[in-house]
């Protein structure tokens, strides 16, 4: 469908009296990704007013994020070529104690991979195996690191890939 059909509707939701939930955020955010909308992603994390305090060590107003939020939001981010953006959300995940599933971890791999940046995608295979709980790594994920790591050997700067 329409990629604003969505957004459309979530628009008309305070008129029909509906408080959106976290499911709405995360098929919004799940919404982006698809259609790569980067702007409207930023304000589907907004518009949930949620923010971490970190005097506090918790998090305050609106609507706490939970995986399934992240991993959209992850989604998100790489589909827009912001591999690094979504690298950090693993960090604040290790704030808010949750742990990213297996396809977070080679979503963001992949990303990073495909910009060209080996070194950032070898850390987060390291830090994946290094949890008290190690996740083994699957062979998709060896291979974006393989891949990062060669084609981060070439003569393109950092971030430009040839198809």
């Amino acid at each position: 469908g329409n990629p604003t059909d969505a957004f459309r509707i979530y628009n008309l939701m305070p008129a029909a009296n509906v408080t959106p939930d976290i499911v709405t955020f995360t098929t919004l955010m799940y919404n982006c990704a698809e259609n790569h909308l980067l702007a409207q992603a930023y304000s589907v994390r907004t518009e949930m007013g949620a923010i971490y305090d970190h005097d506090l060590h918790r998090w305050i107003g609106g609507m706490a994020p939970t995986p399934r939020f992240f991993a959209a939001t992850a989604r998100t981010l790489v589909t827009c070529r912001q591999a690094g953006a979504a690298l950090a959300l693993l960090g604040e995940m290790e704030v808010r104690k949750m742990t990213a599933d297996l396809e977070m971890y080679v979503l963001i791999v992949e990303g990073l991979s495909l910009q060209r940046r080996p070194h950032a995608a070898f850390r987060v295979l390291t830090q994946m195996v290094c949890h008290d709980e190690p996740t083994r790594p699957s062979p998709r994920i060896i291979r974006s690191v393989l891949y990062g790591c060669v084609t981060g050997c070439s003569y393109l700067a950092e971030g430009d890939v040839l198809w």
